[in-house]
């Protein structure tokens, strides 16, 4: 009864690519010449890939160490984590132990967005020169379109795309009242 694999769909989303502006950067790229009295920052593009599993396999290899040790306490880490998601109150030592996680694992999501940028080309110092460049609002919208591209739970990744929508309909029907077009 299940239905037939449709390999030209799987190939489609497989090969999927997304364009992120991050518009924290726009201050760093300031037009020259004549240009800048006609035109303001423009906020600079990344192209983001999905990873292949040799890349997966390069990741997995690169960071085993930072693995291993969180896998250590991955068991303390999932009942942090499902405390919160139920709602519930953390203590001081909960909310450390969730911030000690997510420092630990920084360096291997720098390491999977060094694999999915694909242009411009950038090394793993770049990616994190650019990560810490970049703005609360950015890091979080690059969060979730990573999240999109390496995980088929999409939800986080919709919540905060939604939220940005919102925000950027609310600029835009201010802009509408303010300039009139």
């Amino acid at each position: 009864d299940a239905p037939l694999l449709d390999v030209s769909q799987v190939e489609k989303e497989y090969w999927e690519r997304k364009e992120v502006t991050l518009f924290s950067l726009a201050k760093f790229n300031k037009p020259k010449g004549w240009k800048k009295f006609f035109y303001g920052n423009k906020a600079p593009k990344i192209v983001l890939k999905r990873l292949t599993a040799d890349e997966w396999d390069k990741i997995d290899t690169k960071f085993y160490d930072i693995k291993k040790e969180l896998t250590k306490n991955a068991v303390v880490y999932h009942r942090v984590t499902q405390k919160m998601m139920d709602g519930k109150d953390l203590s001081k030592e909960e909310m450390a132990t969730l911030t000690e996680a997510k420092v630990k694992a920084m360096p291997i999501y720098v390491g999977m967005l060094e694999f999915m940028i694909e242009k411009p080309e950038m090394n793993y110092d770049q990616v994190w020169k650019l990560w810490d460049c970049l703005d609360d609002y950015d890091r979080d919208s690059l969060a979730s379109y990573v999240n999109m591209l390496t995980s088929e739970k999409m939800a986080v990744a919709n919540d905060v795309n939604q939220k940005r929508l919102a925000e950027l309909e609310g600029m835009r029907a201010e802009a509408m009242k303010t300039y009139g077009r």
